[in-house]
């Protein structure tokens, strides 16, 4: 090979090496989500519609908590609501489920309102609220 093959050679190789740098870094700089301090409860008032709010200064990692509200069925009045969160890749799934009191309810359906709250790390695409008969109830992305 000549020098100008040689120097051609050497100056792809350099790129191809930068590049593979530079894709390192930024796949370092990705944080996986994850949440904490995930609380959950049923209301008699709420927003009419789903609701997120997470404040101007809501960061990845910055201690402030993500809130969210809305209006729910739940079976009867006698049940009571109670949830648990996921994370699918970057978005948060809200599982809430309703749990039969003790005894016979004859009242069926009852509108609620529920809000929760946790803390995050990473980034969050979208928040998904499924209800208690496993139906999606709200989906928004942030």
């Amino acid at each position: 090979m000549n020098k100008g093959g040689w120097l051609a050679f050497a100056a792809v190789l350099v790129i191809v090496i930068a590049v593979a740098f530079f894709m390192a870094q930024k796949g370092a700089l990705t944080t996986t989500l994850q949440i904490s301090n995930f609380n959950f409860t049923e209301t008699q008032e709420g927003p009419e519609t789903f609701t997120i709010d997470r404040g101007f200064e809501a960061q990845p990692g910055s201690g402030l908590p993500i809130v969210f509200s809305g209006p729910i069925q739940k079976p009867t009045p006698c049940h009571t609501l109670s949830a648990s969160s996921r994370v699918d890749g970057n978005d948060v799934i809200v599982g809430i489920t309703a749990v039969a009191g003790e005894g016979f309810c004859i009242q069926v359906i009852a509108d609620v309102f529920y809000r929760g709250s946790f803390d995050y790390t990473g980034a969050i695409d979208e928040i998904i609220v499924m209800g208690p008969f496993n139906e999606e109830i709200a989906r928004q992305k942030l």
